[in-house]
């Protein structure tokens, strides 16, 4: 939900390339598996596959290095962040909160950052992009109170 509200809000219009930075013209949004076959190929050989206990754990508390592979060539590639080849930005289908918000994430060549919503995704590379930090999300909520990121109001954030 907070992906569409963006999208009607801030008409994407960047069309992808290797190192085109920005979100993607709906048009342009597909799976993972058909953007980058390669990478889906390279993970699923190297396949995690994390408990739901690991998995569905959001904020600093986050470990990187957990996911699920199987998730990955359905997942929604809605732009890029960075210039690597691997610096998506995606959208998890497969796993929705109880109001119907998809997982979002930033995939990086080291890992991947996941968020319960695109909204709360926003918020981090907001702070990511403006702040210009040498590590990658999650920050804790704490550090965006009087950023950008502060400006999109989230309720009842359960994760620090």
């Amino acid at each position: 939900m907070s992906y569409r509200d963006f999208v009607r809000t801030y008409h994407p219009a960047t069309v992808p390339g290797a190192d085109v930075v920005g979100f993607y013209h709906p048009s342009h949004v597909k799976r993972m598996a058909d953007v980058e076959p390669w990478y889906v190929e390279v993970a699923s050989a190297h396949a995690i596959d994390s408990t739901n206990a690991e998995y569905h754990v959001y904020g600093v508390a986050q470990d990187d290095s957990t996911g699920r592979t199987r998730y990955l060539a359905d997942a929604l590639v809605v732009g890029k962040y960075g210039t690597n080849t691997t610096d998506f930005i995606v959208l998890y289908p497969q796993s929705l909160t109880a109001d119907g918000e998809m997982e979002a994430a930033l995939i990086y060549p080291a890992g991947e950052f996941r968020a319960p919503s695109f909204a709360e995704l926003m918020r981090q590379l907001s702070y990511l992009q403006t702040r210009h930090v040498d590590d990658m999300p999650p920050y804790a909520q704490t550090a965006l109170v009087g950023t950008c990121a502060a400006k999109l109001v989230l309720r009842d954030v359960w994760w620090k």
